[in-house]
């Protein structure tokens, strides 16, 4: 009797409990659209709160309940930017109108809610005035009579019309009066737009907030906003580009008094948030035939207080290799931005180098010291001194190479997204005249490196590759120029599918006569690839690479070149794509079977 009782004790429990608990259960959600135009249905299930529940959701009912009455807001912004101001909306809960249901009234549970939309007429620009603006002002397109009376235009116009005043110094440009009017039986809509464009104004003092190790000072002399100049909202994007390309900040804002100053200026805040002070990265790219190659990277980012950045590094390359040797870099850079202006940045720097091939053992000290113009966005100059010694052990005996050099230098990038483009071009050109002490004969190394993008499909699913580089050296003969300046082709940078550095020239000899390898004045490379993006984090790539060594000028020796093939696999993630190739060699002398090719970001 006791069991008996207290069954019945649990059993009330649950019923007194239950309808507390909200329903788990809504079957469906049905979808439909009503239009001439095929492309709007998809338009609008994008715009849907609900239609990603369309095979049920267990989500309780006062969620759905809530998403119910905001569909009608979500449908009419997609709607009205596609230009349908007269459309019908009916988003039934249960057979009940979702906008007539008071809150209070909620239904426990739903089994099934249905969106019917009518899109009606097409509407089309009637009157389009938004007045004053510059009578040189570009109109914007879309926004004219007869054109589609999509409300994202009307958006744009306003802000276009906003932006020619804010260009020509008038900062405070606001809209006074907005009046839009969708007449039914003509199917057009009618804009009127009133704009106060305020005093012509000029820039203010530069407060900065967040600043921590950061010395004041030197975050005004980075940012270089042009104090008592005429205001210019192209400038405030110049400014926050140069703290953000110092690496000394996790996010930089610039943001626009409300009121003026006293002396009637605009002042100007920015607010910053500073990254740490130090960096440690470690990179690491597998390839079979050429072995590890592992690197170790430390900065500080704000030495001294002013966003100088110290970076030491160190690379080993061919570990695991048992032809050749190991190579190694070792370098120190230090930078300091804005030095005589706001867009140079000065830096100095000491780099040592080894190089085994099995051939020739080359160790090379280089210094240097560097200023770097910023030009643009995308214009970069650069302008040095550098003072080269090195040593080369190779079948002829030891030879000991000094120079002094004087390279410059520039790139233009236009690139889309920087670590996996789909549309630009990134060129460097270096020039480097130098002279030659000793044994060192004078002479000029040029060294180019052409690559473009094109996404040729719709979402750029599919994007073409190409890459060009050209090197040579002028004055210079190929036993007087410094071992380190001359030019090798295969590997993973020049020809996949061929051994690193495996192409080069038999032009001097040993002293007993017999000519050996080394690298030549000339160069000559290209690369094709086509990457297929199979989804948002799976991609293939198809690639071909050539390259040929030269002595003297290019194509003058024969038959000096070699070509490799294959194919690659893309894992996309936020430190950029995973690289893993298969290559083989498709032409030449100087391949060895098939090479598998692991690293992070694409090949170029």
């Amino acid at each position: 009797m006791t069991g008996c009782s207290n069954w019945r004790y649990i059993v009330l429990a649950a019923a007194l409990i239950a309808p507390a608990q909200p329903s788990l259960a809504l079957d469906r959600v049905t979808f439909r659209v009503q239009s001439d135009d095929k492309t709007l249905s998809a338009a609008l299930q994008d715009a849907s709160l609900l239609f990603p529940y369309r095979r049920g959701s267990k989500l309780p009912a006062q969620d759905i309940m809530s998403k119910a009455r905001a569909e009608y807001a979500a449908l009419l912004d997609a709607l009205y930017a596609r230009g349908y101001f007269g459309a019908e909306i009916n988003v039934l809960v249960d057979g009940r109108e979702a906008a007539d249901i008071e809150l209070l009234d909620a239904p426990e549970t739903i089994a099934k809610v249905e969106v019917l939309v009518t899109s009606g007429p097409e509407f089309v620009f009637g009157r389009t005035k938004i007045a004053p603006i510059p009578g040189n002002a570009i109109p914007v397109d879309g926004f004219a009579q007869g054109d589609i009376a999509a409300s994202g235009v009307i958006v744009d116009a306003t802000f276009a019309g906003i932006d020619e005043w804010r260009k020509r110094g008038y900062a405070m440009t606001k809209v006074t009066k907005s009046s839009l009017l969708a007449d039914h039986n003509t199917q057009k809509v009618n804009v009127d737009i009133v704009l106060e464009k305020g005093p012509k104004l000029n820039f203010g003092n530069l407060a900065v907030r967040g600043e921590k190790n950061m010395r004041l000072d030197r975050v005004i002399a980075i940012a270089g906003l042009p104090t008592g100049e005429q205001f210019d909202p192209e400038e405030l994007d110049i400014v926050a580009q140069r703290l953000r390309r110092t690496g000394a900040f996790r996010s930089v804002s610039i943001q626009e008094g409300t009121a003026l100053d006293a002396n009637g200026n605009l002042p100007i805040t920015a607010v910053l948030v500073e990254e740490r002070l130090r960096r440690l990265a470690v990179s690491a790219d597998v390839a079979s035939l050429d072995g590890l190659t592992v690197g170790v990277v430390g900065a500080h980012r704000n030495l001294l207080g002013g966003a100088e950045r110290l970076t030491l590094s160190a690379f080993a390359t061919g570990i695991g290799v048992d032809n050749g040797g190991l190579d190694y870099t070792l370098s120190a850079t230090y930078e300091r931005p804005a030095t005589f202006t706001p867009d140079i940045t000065f830096s100095l720097g000491v780099q040592f180098d080894r190089e085994q091939d099995g051939r020739t053992t080359l160790d090379a000290t280089n210094s240097n010291a560097k200023l770097t113009q910023y030009f643009s966005n995308t214009l970069t100059g650069t302008g040095g001194v550098a003072y080269q010694l090195s040593r080369a052990v190779d079948p002829s005996g030891t030879t000991i190479y000094k120079s002094l050099s004087f390279p410059f230098g520039f790139s233009w990038d236009t690139r889309n997204i920087k670590k996996s483009a789909s549309e630009g071009v990134f060129i460097t050109a270096d020039l480097k005249p130098y002279v030659g002490f000793g044994g060192t004969e004078s002479g000029v190394r040029n060294e180019i490196d052409a690559r473009g993008y094109l996404g040729v499909t719709p979402l750029d699913s599919l994007i073409l590759a190409a890459r060009v580089q050209l090197g040579m050296i002028m004055g210079s003969s190929l036993a007087g120029a410094p071992r380190e300046d001359l030019f090798y082709s295969g590997g993973p940078s020049t020809v996949r599918g061929q051994p690193y550095r495996s192409l080069g020239v038999f032009a001097l000899t040993s002293g007993s006569g017999a000519a050996f390898e080394t690298g030549g004045t000339h160069y000559l490379g290209g690369s094709l690839e086509a990457r297929q993006k199979v989804s948002e984090t799976i991609g293939l790539v198809g690639f071909l690479d050539a390259g040929r060594i030269d002595v003297g000028g290019f194509f003058e020796t024969k038959d000096n070149w070699h070509a490799g093939a294959g194919v690659g696999l893309r894992y996309m993630t936020a430190i950029g794509p995973v690289r893993l190739d298969l290559a083989g060699p498709v032409a030449g002398g100087t391949g060895d079977g098939a090479q598998v090719y692991i690293g992070i970001g694409q090949a170029f």
